[in-house]
């Protein structure tokens, strides 16, 4: 029978499966149509270094949290990067036409909304449970 610290340490490795997957999958979406992304990002303001960097920083800080790789650090970051982008969703949602997210690259055709801060506080949330040591 499994103990209660099993559990525990379970619950820690679904989060960091869940959130850093989620987040290497936006990562990867995006390197696969990178044109379509590179497009939406220009038209979103996006800087292009950013642009360019974004994707691999979600693929790799994704895949370390994934693998538990250098955690809690790895978490940390994954935090922060997901602050900034629910930051810039709440503000681009005060718009009188809010553009497409673009989260997930080609894939991302609705305006954003408070379904995907939604997603990315409960993203958020896995993510600091993921940057338990276990």
């Amino acid at each position: 029978m499994y103990g209660g610290r099993d559990l525990n340490e379970a619950l820690v490795v679904i989060a960091g499966v869940v959130a850093g997957g989620v987040v290497a999958v936006a990562g990867a979406t995006k390197l696969v149509a990178r044109d379509v992304w590179a497009a939406s990002a220009r038209s979103l303001g996006v800087p292009r270094i950013v642009g360019v960097v974004l994707p691999w920083l979600e693929c790799v800080f994704g895949a370390a949290v994934v693998a538990r790789i250098a955690i809690p650090w790895s978490a940390l970051v994954l935090i922060a990067l997901l602050a900034v982008f629910t930051a810039w969703l709440v503000t681009q949602m005060r718009a009188v036409s809010p553009p497409v997210c673009a989260c997930f690259g080609a894939f991302s055709t609705q305006p954003v909304s408070w379904r995907d801060v939604l997603r990315n506080a409960c993203l958020i949330a896995a993510a600091g449970v993921a940057s338990i040591s276990v």
